[in-house]
Parts: C-alpha cells; structure tokens; sequence
C-alpha cells in the first residue's frame, strides 16, 4: 500500500506486523515512502507510544521530507556506483597495461631469439660440420614457438579469471603433476631433464580448479628456463601437515640452478 499510494500510510496495530514491539513501546507506526524521480529508494518509519494518528499538515510535511530524503539517498546511490565504476575500470587499465608489457616484452626476446637462430642458420646451412648446431637451432626456434603460444594461452586464461568467478572441485594431484611433467620434456626436448617425484601416497586430493596444471607447468618451465647446466635436475617434494585442524598438502620443487643471488633478493 506504501509503494502504490506513493504517500505516508498510518499503522494503527503495528504489533500485527511486527511481534514484541509494544514490548519495545512501539503502539502505532507511520510509513513514509522515500522517493526520487518517481522511484522507490526506501522508507521512514516513526514509532509512536500511543494510537494517534499524524494530521494533514504533518502528513504534507513528512511527504515533503520524504521526497528530499530520497532525493539525497538516490543521489548518495550514484556516486557510489559511480566510484566504484570508476575504480573498477581503472583496476582494468592497470591490468591491460601490465598485461601489454609483459606480452611485448615476452614477445619481442621470443622474436629476438628467432631472429638470432635464422640468421646463424643461414650461416651455417651449407656446411656438414655444422649439422648439429643446426639441429640446435631449429630446437630452440620450435621452443620459441612453443612459448609464444603458451603466453597467448596464458593470457587467454587470466583474462577469463578476470571476467568471472573462479569455481574449486576436488583434483587428483599426480593426474596433474604428470601432464606437466610430461609438457615440459616434450617443450623442452633438446634438454638433459631428469624430474624426481618423492611422496609417500600415491593418490592425493585438494580443492582446486584447471589452473593448477597452469602453476605446475610454469614452474617446471622457470626451473629449466633458468638454468645453465648440462644436466637439468629437479625434485617435487611432496608431504602433508596439519594446521588448525584443516589438512594441507605442500609441494615443494627443488632444482640445481644456481638460483637468485642474495644481493638481488635484497
């Protein structure tokens, strides 16, 4: 009746709507409509002892109070969705220009490192004796390849994080970790790689979504990437604890790199 009426409604028993509020000393209620350009924005409602009913001359006031009332909550309403619009599509800008760098920047080594391999290729292409620096060359032109579509794969995903709300389910860990395991020797098939998986289950779940196989992936890459020996060697640890009464699963990868200096860390 407020909303269809559009003006203050009396409520003689307001007990009847709410139980326990003559406990409260609340007999008989007055529900102001709090409107705005013709819209519902909210409601005023004043409680009174006793079972009198406001005159016409408090009604027309409290209309009028009414209307400014939800002139200022609309207007309040407004801004904040206005705020927040604007906070949300500056948070987009920062991400879109962080997403453009680190794309052109992985790009451009990508290209550069094609670039470099096709020319020495050139140079070597008529000579029997560099057959194997060949066979090289072209590895790390395929493995170039092969990064340049997983960046492009990457951001394609990070893209749908942003766009939408991650759901978890339940994963079986070693299902995952052996699809990486198995990307990695065939992204990386001019590599001495030797990975060592050390648990004591052979089955373990956790709550988690397709982007785990993303993480293990990009771990294993960086720990081949970055290194320099001759003989690439890495460990997946893998052990459980319990914190809090809640069960963890931890997953530690240890590599021979040489690692991050302590001066850099700093």
């Amino acid at each position: 009746k407020v909303f269809d009426k559009k003006i203050p409604f009396y409520i003689e028993d307001f007990s009847q709507f709410m139980e326990g509020s003559k406990d409260l000393g609340i007999h008989s209620t007055t529900i102001v409509p709090l409107r705005s350009k013709d819209e519902y924005v909210g409601s005023l409602n004043l409680g009174s002892p006793i079972h009198q009913e406001l005159s016409q001359h408090e009604l027309e006031l409290l209309v009028a109070i009414g209307k400014q009332m939800g002139i200022i909550i609309q207007k309040f309403e407004s801004e904040k969705l206005l705020k927040e619009s604007e906070e949300k599509y500056r948070k987009a800008y920062y991400q879109a220009s962080l997403y453009r760098d680190i794309f052109a920047h992985d790009i451009n080594n990508m290209l550069q490192n094609i670039h470099s391999s096709a020319e020495l290729s050139s140079l070597y292409l008529n000579n029997p004796e560099k057959l194997h620096t060949l066979k090289e060359l072209y590895d790390i032109i395929s493995e170039q390849i092969e990064r340049g579509k997983k960046l492009i794969d990457n951001v394609r995903k990070i893209t749908k994080i942003d766009d939408s709300e991650v759901s978890l389910e339940k994963i079986e860990i070693f299902r995952f970790l052996e699809k990486a395991i198995e990307y990695l020797n065939n992204s990386f098939q001019a590599r001495n790689i030797d990975i060592r998986v050390n648990s004591s289950k052979k089955r373990l779940y956790v709550f988690a979504n397709n982007f785990l196989l993303d993480i293990f992936e990009n771990i294993l890459i960086n720990a081949v990437r970055h290194n320099n020996k001759s003989k690439i060697e890495i460990i997946v640890d893998i052990s459980m604890y319990n914190s809090k009464d809640i069960d963890y699963i931890k997953l530690e990868f240890k590599d021979n790199a040489i690692g991050i200096s302590d001066y850099r860390k700093k």
